[in-house]
């Protein structure tokens, strides 16, 4: 089993410029959430503290899940691949990665990245999947990492985004399992588990127990 399972996000970005001053509120505060929403958690902050990114669910029965840009209100998302859990944020706060699904997929899980250029897309996996989550990114952006389950053996692999292009990473010497869970800031260093090992890889050679 992946270790994430889907959960629904919200982005919550600091006030608009001239929203603060004189008794209001301040560059870095967050906008209050709507009476409608329940249980709202953060999980993630860019390294400058502009952008967080959280779980909310929204509902009587708190069951609905919805994701937004609260600066200018819109879903957070797009027609190809709803984005519903985010779990890491890069450096400035233009890049969010999670997992969402997938339209006429049905519940499949899929990994997504976001920028506010592209909204929510699909990170898509060398072999076909059953489902895959985004965990960690690097400062810049540009490397991703996160876990994949394929349809070929159902076990669960740790891979590595860079560009756009995806490299499963190598299992731990005598286990079949993996998955990572944070990258470093420069993107060197992954880190996550391979069977019941804490481990670390080093760009993609074979992982290191822990």
């Amino acid at each position: 089993m992946l270790r994430r399972a889907l959960g629904f996000t919200l982005i919550l970005p600091p006030l608009l410029a001239g929203c603060g001053g004189s008794g209001g509120s301040s560059a870095r505060d967050f906008r209050v959430l709507p009476a409608s929403v329940a249980n709202p958690s953060a999980q993630a902050v860019s390294a400058d503290g502009s952008v967080v990114a959280g779980i909310y669910f929204t509902g009587p029965l708190t069951i609905h899940p919805a994701a937004a840009v609260w600066t200018n209100g819109r879903e957070l998302g797009s027609s190809e691949v709803s984005f519903r859990s985010a779990e890491a944020v890069n450096g400035d706060g233009s890049v969010i990665v999670g997992s969402g699904l997938a339209a006429g997929i049905g519940s499949d899980v899929v990994a997504v990245r976001w920028t506010k250029v592209s909204g929510a897309t699909q990170i898509t996996m060398p072999t076909p999947t059953l489902n895959s989550f985004a965990s960690g990114v690097d400062d810049t952006g540009t490397i991703i990492v996160g876990g994949e389950s394929s349809t070929t053996d159902g076990v669960p692999h740790a891979f590595r985004w860079v560009n756009g292009t995806v490299t499963i990473l190598p299992a731990l010497l005598g286990e079949t399992s993996s998955q990572a869970n944070a990258v470093s800031s420069e993107g060197t260093v992954t880190v996550g588990q391979a069977g019941a090992h804490a481990v670390k890889w080093l760009g993609t050679e074979a992982p290191v127990a822990l």
